[in-house]
């Protein structure tokens, strides 16, 4: 894809647990510094829900997935939780993409 100009967005599934649990690790860490962070929230509410997504990127990390992914750009992480009049759901999902932050901001990531 690269070879031809072209860009991934990749979710970090647990069927590669390398970079799932690298990710996992670094976005979960306490002691992370999130002077580096880009952030950014959507919201949408229909059919009596109210859904929040919130993304987190991180450029610094990409020298860590170089080797196994080529043209790794950004990290981030993606908080969806969905508020129901009876319940509340929380997922997070992790990811890569070759894509510069000048390309794709956050906000777009999220799109």
């Amino acid at each position: 894809m690269i070879r031809f100009a072209g860009h991934y967005v990749l979710i970090a599934k647990k069927n590669q647990p390398t970079l799932w649990e690298d990710l996992h690790t670094f976005f979960t860490d306490p002691q992370a510094d999130e002077g580096e962070w880009e952030e950014a929230p959507t919201w949408s509410k229909g059919l009596g829900r109210l859904e929040e997504r919130r993304i987190r990127t991180i450029t610094v990390l990409t020298p860590l997935f170089t080797r196994e992914w080529s043209g790794v750009e950004q990290a981030f992480a993606i908080r969806r939780r969905v508020t129901h009049p009876l319940k509340c759901t929380q997922e997070v999902v992790y990811g890569i993409t070759s894509f510069s932050p000048a390309q794709a901001s956050p906000a777009r990531l999220l799109e």
